[in-house]
């Protein structure tokens, strides 16, 4: 009788313990890790500090740089207008242009809830082609660089920002090949990284 009541005892001390919600912080992180759109967190000061797969792919180099600092610049005008009009909207939306690229960017302010965690705004990410960027084709790249056709398209992809998995899917090749293929185009294209692909065939 003692022993039961022993043990009814530990467990109502460890019950809580138990069933432990998990913190908001983490809950978000994930929800922002399961989006297939770049998204990025910033601080309530406006700076960068945390980012999803798709997002972290185009934060890679000086573009990189560019981009993180266009997304900084957009949070404090935002946060300006947040705080010059607090009855207007909660979102901020912007275009900004980096090399080549044109960026939709969408500042969804964070609410009370997650204050405390230092997470100021979710910023997501949408990329739209700029009118005076001229079409790549397999043709051009083959004539500019002297690409093999199969090497022109995985040009193309690695533009796309797509991993060397899913260019073997697409090729209907072998990661090894793909990964082969890539570093052929990286070489004949003089460049060191598969994320400055984008910008050296524009």
């Amino acid at each position: 009788m003692i022993q039961h009541e022993t043990s009814q005892m530990a467990a109502r001390r460890v019950s809580p313990r138990i069933h432990a919600v998990p913190a908001p912080k983490t809950s978000l992180l994930r929800l922002v890790d399961a989006l297939d759109t770049p998204v990025v967190l910033t601080n309530a000061a406006g700076r960068v500090t945390t980012m999803n797969g798709p997002a972290r792919d185009l934060f890679v180099g000086r573009a990189g740089v560019h981009l993180r600092d266009a997304i900084e610049t957009s949070m404090r005008l935002a946060l300006g207008d947040r705080r010059r009009n607090t009855v207007g909207a909660p979102n901020h939306s912007r275009s900004i242009e980096i090399g080549h690229d044109r960026f939709v960017v969408t500042v969804v302010f964070a609410g009370a809830d997650v204050a405390g965690q230092d997470i100021g705004a979710m910023v997501m990410l949408r990329r739209e082609a700029t009118a005076n960027a001229s079409p790549v084709t397999e043709s051009s790249l083959a004539r500019r660089f002297g690409l093999t056709p199969q090497e022109s398209r995985v040009a193309i992809m690695l533009a796309e920002h797509r991993s060397n998995r899913d260019i073997a899917d697409r090729l209907g090749v072998s990661v090894h090949t793909a990964r082969h293929h890539t570093e052929h185009v990286l070489a004949k294209l003089q460049i060191h990284s598969r994320y400055d692909v984008r910008r050296a065939i524009s």
